[in-house]
This record gives structure tokens, sequence and C-alpha cells, in this order.
């Protein structure tokens, strides 16, 4: 069979052209807070992770001690991830780093000297390892039985209850928001192409899994697509612009760290900037 050339109605193309649009301005509003979270980083030496975490309604976590170029998977995977870990002092806070996870604030709490380790810190160290494995597959176990029941029509929240697993309703979000308890809404990515009244398939979240029952979506309405495009383009392209900037900024910094040939003063800088 074959099918005459026709022109798409706006309807049939309507995902195809609102998809990028809203990307686009998932990116502008991640750039724009991540620009706003150096800039609080950059204004004192002395803020902390928790303050910036509380201040900018960010999911603030602790890892295990890490050696050089030790993964750290609930924080995801980035090029010079470690690098980055490893020059900061106790205290500093990092420029927001982004992940294939979403972004993150990097601050050390503690610098361990490099030494053999002694049995009782091999052992302990095992045996963590061990247990968090055995949480992970557990976790993912639990994930998949209760993924499948509740696509079998035993309904998300009866499968939940028989299974032990907490569930949890959250406030709408958009594509840039965090979801409390798993962190950016980027990892649920696959949310926002669900229909009303669909369940997502198990998402490993780095530490844990969840699945994801979609209970409402909020459409953009046509009338404001092409309000929304002209407020994109050039927003995107500063945002695009201030990242590239920022990235050679950190780059030469860290650079000329190792160089000796930089010492920033933060205190200095600061009442540098509120002189007259």
């Amino acid at each position: 069979e074959h099918e005459n050339a026709r022109t798409q109605s706006f309807e049939e193309v309507r995902g195809a052209i609102l998809a990028p649009l809203l990307a686009e301005k998932a990116e502008r509003l991640a750039a724009e807070e991540t620009n706003k979270i150096s800039a609080s980083i950059r204004k004192s030496s002395k803020v902390s992770l928790d303050e910036i975490g509380k201040e900018f309604h960010l999911t603030v976590g602790e890892t295990r001690p890490v050696a050089a170029n030790e993964p750290m998977p609930e924080l995801g995977r980035a090029p010079r991830f470690g690098e980055t870990v490893f020059q900061l002092r106790v205290g500093d806070l990092a420029a927001p780093i982004r992940t294939d996870r979403g972004y993150v604030v990097l601050s050390v709490r503690e610098i361990q000297p490099a030494h053999p380790g002694t049995l009782a810190e091999v052992r302990d160290r095992v045996t963590s390892d061990i247990r968090r494995e055995k949480s992970v597959e557990l976790a993912k176990s639990r994930a998949e039985e209760l993924y499948k029941r509740g696509q079998s029509g035993e309904g998300l929240a009866a499968a939940a209850k028989a299974l032990g697993v907490e569930l949890k309703t959250s406030e709408p979000f958009a594509r840039t928001g965090t979801v409390p308890g798993a962190g950016s809404a980027r990892q649920l990515s696959e949310a926002f192409s669900l229909p009303a009244g669909q369940t997502g398939p198990p998402v490993f979240l780095g530490a844990d899994w969840i699945v994801y029952h979609v209970l409402e979506r909020e459409q953009v309405k046509t009338e404001d697509m092409a309000k929304l495009r002209k407020e994109v383009e050039p927003q995107v392209l500063q945002s695009k612009r201030q990242l590239a900037y920022e990235a050679f900024r950190t780059a030469l910094e860290q650079r000329m760290r190792q160089q000796g040939k930089l010492q920033i003063l933060p205190d200095a800088l600061k009442r540098f900037g509120s002189s007259s």
C-alpha cells in the first residue's frame, strides 16, 4: 500500500515541536540556577554546603570516604570529577558540576592521609560494600516486582502495600524541578512522555531504585508556544555562553593553582568588591 504525501496537522507535529522547546527552556532554567549557586559560592568563602542546600532547595547527602579515581555512583559521572574533588580543601565548595544525573555541588568534610588499610578498615569496607551491593540488588528486585504487579492490574498502591514498599505522592514538578527523595527531575525524564495513569519502569538513582506513576499532566498551551520560543532562543544562547565561560574560568583557575601561579584570597576579594 502507498500513502500519498500530505501536510501533517498541528496536532500530529505538536509533540515534535514542544519537546525541543521545553528541553531548551529546561536547559536555560538549569543554567540560570547553577549560575546563581556559583555566584553565591564565590560571594563568601565561609558559606557551607548546608546553607547552599537550604537557600536553593537542594538535596544534601554524604558519600563514604573515597580514594583517588574511585567512582561515586550516587553522584553520577562527569569528566575530571575525581580530580575536582581532590583539589578541594576541607570546607571548600566547588561550583556546580554537570553529571549524567544533573548538577552537583561538592564539598569536602574530611581529608584522610593515604595509608595502607588496616585489617579492621579493610574488613569494615568490604562488609560495607557487600551490604550496599545486597541492598541495591534487593531494591532492584523489589522495584521490578512492584512494576510487574502494578502492570498486571493489581494496582500500584496495593502492590506497594503487599511488598512493604513506601508509596509517596509528590507535588507537581517541571523538567528542571526536583522530586523529594528522588532528586533531579531529569532522572525521570521518561515520565514527561507518559500519559496520565501510566506507570514507568524502575529507575536506578545511584543508591536506590524507584518506580513512578504519572497521576496527571499539565500540557503547555498552544497559544504560548510562539511566545515561549521567542523567550527561550536568546536566553539559551546567553546561558550557553555563560556555561562556556564558567567552564573555561574553572579549568584555568585549577590549572594555575596546580602550577602554583594563583592564590585566591576570598576575604580580600570580598572587601575589594564592597569598597567604594
